[in-house]
């Protein structure tokens, strides 16, 4: 067994020959034709009187399921540092760790776990 076998093995199956192919396709067609779509949608949203109104209706759509996790990871790690009451999804499950302690900045280092 040779440090090229798993290469032999891509370039002979015929089921990875047809995953190559297939992934090819894709990189050949689906992106030039994305980046072509979003110039034509571009240019369409550009061009009417209600500008402002077409390009959240575009964009939207992209910017809400990427700030949902952001705003979700707050609630998991939030730490109340001003003795009221700890609401972060973690904080009940301290294991072991000091009570709100998951990212903690000590001397200018952020830390994951201290």
């Amino acid at each position: 067994m040779g440090i090229f076998e798993n290469y032999r093995y891509a370039l002979t199956n015929p089921d990875m020959l047809l995953a190559l192919r297939n992934n090819a396709l894709w990189l050949l067609l689906m992106v030039p034709g994305t980046i072509a779509g979003g110039l034509f949608f571009a240019l369409l949203a550009d061009r009417v009187r209600y500008e402002s109104i077409a390009k959240a209706i575009i964009f939207l759509p992209t910017a809400i399921p990427s700030s949902a996790p952001a705003l979700s990871g707050g609630f998991v790690y939030d730490v109340e540092s001003g003795g009221g009451p700890q609401i972060g999804l973690l904080n009940p499950l301290s294991l072991g760790w000091e009570q709100g302690s998951y990212l903690v900045e000590q001397s200018g280092h952020q830390q994951l776990f201290h």
